[in-house]
């Protein structure tokens, strides 16, 4: 049987994830390989949008070197140090804004982020142990907030590199390739 013919044998929904794969391909040392190549965590209270986000990425961008996921600053701090210390490359953070700051608790923090997460992560950095690994770790932060608040977020948290609004009309893939785009560039 000729490839052709396994193809058109294949679901439809089957079809559709070999020619987006296909279509993938891109050349070495291009932007979207290194966006391919870029290695992330992911904090969000919501398993959906964890979820939804992360087969977003891997679909439309080919990312899918997704290492971890929490929903609480406790649990994202904990994924990082866990990868770091067998040796992992960390590229990428996304986060919410507002998730859970324990593993055990059951309501979201509003302001999480700014209030535990981002703090936590800057102390990490600041430990000799995990300073050269976490010294060009970015964090992109994908949540409804008012544009005032990313700035003083941004300014206080300066490897806060971008926003993605979470009621843009573009996708978050689409909004994560122009920021990261931006910044591979600069490289």
């Amino acid at each position: 049987m000729s490839a052709d013919d396994q193809f058109l044998k294949m679901p439809p929904a089957a079809q559709d994830d070999k020619a987006k794969a296909s279509k993938a391909e891109a050349p070495e040392g291009s932007i979207e390989q290194k966006i391919k190549e870029l290695q992330y965590v992911h904090v969000d209270d919501q398993p959906e949008i964890l979820d939804t986000v992360g087969g977003d990425l891997k679909n439309d961008l080919g990312m899918d070197k997704r290492l971890g996921t929490a929903q609480s600053a406790e649990g994202m701090i904990n994924v990082i140090k866990s990868l770091l210390d067998v040796g992992k490359r960390l590229d990428l953070i996304l986060s919410d804004r507002s998730f859970y700051l324990y593993e055990d608790d059951d309501v979201a923090e509003d302001g999480a982020a700014e209030k535990k997460f981002l703090p936590a992560l800057e102390g990490l950095a600041n430990d000799p142990k995990y300073t050269e690994a976490l010294k060009n770790v970015a964090v992109i932060m994908n949540s409804a907030m008012d544009p005032n608040d990313f700035q003083k977020l941004q300014k206080r948290f300066p490897r806060v590199i971008g926003w993605i609004p979470k009621n843009s009309e573009k996708s978050t893939a689409e909004n994560l390739k122009s920021l990261i785009t931006k910044r591979v560039e600069k490289k």
